[in-house]
């Protein structure tokens, strides 16, 4: 004969309300620079999204979960890598949780190797002058200039010259 004392027991259960995060990386803090003449062009994850659950109040802000650019080194690389990021490694807010058995995504950061282009800016036109002193005429020498503009491809395909900005500052200048 056996006797267990409490006869009842209250359990306190939280409930959590559910969410689909959109996943982001942090390109800002991605570890180290490509090899000399190329260029990080862009981060891609193998899922958009994951599950998260927490209470409420906590959750009903969130709209992402950004992802270290840390956990991703492109140091002297000339061409793409790919990880296997472990999500659990991510700090969260407190109270929340991911939900589901599939917690990693693979991240492939693409390297480019970088492409040139030149433009013709016309010196009286396209080219400001800043800090222009009192009592001095400014005059450019000759009326064009080339310039070579560097950078991964989908940029440098979309570059006018209409859309340089140039401008020479003449602030210390002397006769």
């Amino acid at each position: 004969n056996v006797t267990i004392t409490p006869e009842t027991v209250d359990i306190v259960l939280p409930i959590y309300q559910t969410k689909t995060v959109k996943l982001v990386v942090d390109t800002d803090t991605i570890t180290g620079t490509p090899a000399t003449g190329y260029a990080l062009s862009g981060v891609t994850l193998s899922k958009e999204s994951v599950q998260i659950a927490g209470y409420r109040d906590i959750i009903a802000g969130m709209t992402s979960i950004s992802i270290p650019g840390d956990l991703i080194d492109i140091t002297g690389r000339e061409d793409s890598l790919i990880t296997e990021i472990d999500l659990d490694a991510i700090e969260l807010p407190e109270g929340i949780s991911l939900i589901g058995n599939d917690r990693t995504v693979i991240a492939t950061a693409k390297i480019e190797k970088k492409k040139q282009s030149n433009y013709r800016l016309k010196l009286d036109d396209d080219v400001k002058i800043e800090c222009k002193q009192d009592g001095y005429t400014y005059k450019f020498a000759d009326s064009s200039i080339y310039i070579t503009v560097e950078g991964i491809s989908e940029v440098i395909a979309n570059l006018e010259a209409a859309n340089i900005i140039a401008s020479i500052d003449v602030s210390g200048c002397d006769d």
